[in-house]
């Protein structure tokens, strides 16, 4: 039996760079900035009884996030394990970063697109083969029935990625800029990072983030 889940959130904006020099309107520069991502995936599974029986567990989790100014495509997470009778379990273990940062080229006075995606996708599967338990055929007898396979896989992005605030502006001689003011058509300040808790109109990914409750299997089984 398998079980899966797939949440995905995405959120754009628009924000306008304004210098603090006026005169330096119409300049392209280089915004250094970043998110604080918070979150997790825990799976597990086990079988119980018969342990004779062939049997296939496993758990998959993945957590991926792309946008503007990311230096690759994406920044993947994943968790994952997998028990197939008789060999041993496989497993793979690859965090997230808890700090994501982000490099935009904008031309100042002007408006810049922001757009970020937070996909997470997750699995737990548990069977078992046609030797579970009885005779076969030709009389082979492979142990009495009974068997419990049980997986379960857990992610949590609920609450995850928080703006962290523009570290500096460069000019494109390597000067630092001063800037005046970055707001968003949302009304989201991004010249200052996130403050925690942050207020209902504050949530940088508001349109997404909030569609990311819990998100949580149930064990898928086998008897």
């Amino acid at each position: 039996m398998d079980t899966t889940a797939h949440m995905h959130a995405s959120f754009f904006d628009q924000a306008v760079l304004m210098p603090a020099d006026t005169a330096l309107i119409g300049q392209m520069v280089t915004i250094n900035a970043g998110f604080l991502l918070d979150g997790g995936m825990v799976g597990g599974y086990s079988v119980s009884g018969n342990s004779t029986v062939y049997f296939s567990l496993g758990y998959w989790g993945s957590v991926s996030i792309s946008g503007t100014g990311m230096g690759r495509d994406w920044i993947t997470a994943r968790e994952s394990s997998q028990w197939l009778s008789p060999s041993l379990p496989t497993s793979v273990h690859e965090t997230a970063p808890g700090f994501i940062p982000v490099s935009i080229s904008a031309r100042l006075g002007d408006l810049v697109g922001l757009q970020y995606v937070l996909d997470v996708q997750s699995r737990a599967s548990a069977s078992f083969g046609f030797r579970e338990c009885g005779e076969d055929w030709v009389g082979q007898y492979w142990g009495p029935c009974g068997a419990v396979a049980h997986a379960a896989m857990d992610a949590d992005f609920s609450h995850s990625m928080l703006w962290a605030g523009i570290s500096s502006v460069i000019d494109a001689d390597g000067n630092p800029v001063e800037l005046a003011s970055a707001l968003g058509d949302s009304g989201f300040d991004y010249l200052h990072a996130a403050v925690v808790p942050l207020p209902a109109s504050g949530w940088l990914l508001l349109s997404g983030l909030a569609l990311l409750a819990r998100l949580r299997r149930p064990a898928a089984s086998a008897t």
